[in-house]
C-alpha cells in the first residue's frame, strides 16, 4: 500500500498551534477592520518595569469625542461625527477630517 505524502498545505493545517496558522494580527471587536494597537509605558510595580496598554484606535478616538476631547487638525474644532465607513466628519469645515488628534492646537 502506497502512502501518499500529505502536501504543505495538509502538513500546516494539521497543527493550529503553529505559528503559520495563529493570526498575524488581534482586531477590534466593536470595529473589525481595525487592529489593536499597543502602547507600552514603564511601571515601577510591574515585574519587568513595564505596563502594555492595547487598545482599538477608532474605539480610543470615539472616547475622546464623547469627552469633547476631539479635534480636527485643519481647523482645531471639536464638531466632528464618526462615519464608520469614511472616518471622522468635520461639521465646521464640512468634510471629512484629513486626521483628528486630542489637542486643539492654534485657535
Amino acid at each position: 500500500m502506497i502512502m501518499n505524502e500529505p502536501t504543505r498545505e495538509q502538513a500546516e493545517a494539521s497543527d493550529p498551534a503553529a505559528p503559520w496558522n495563529k493570526p498575524d494580527a488581534e482586531f477590534c471587536d466593536k470595529h473589525p477592520d481595525e487592529e489593536i494597537d499597543t502602547a507600552w509605558y514603564e511601571d515601577c510595580d510591574s515585574p519587568t518595569g513595564w505596563h502594555a496598554h492595547k487598545y482599538c484606535p477608532v474605539c480610543e478616538a470615539l472616547a475622546h469625542l464623547d469627552e469633547g476631547q476631539l479635534y480636527c487638525e485643519d481647523c482645531y474644532k471639536s464638531d466632528l461625527e464618526y462615519d464608520p465607513d469614511e472616518g471622522f466628519y468635520c461639521l465646521n469645515c464640512d468634510a471629512y477630517a484629513e486626521g483628528v488628534n486630542t489637542h486643539a492646537g492654534h485657535e
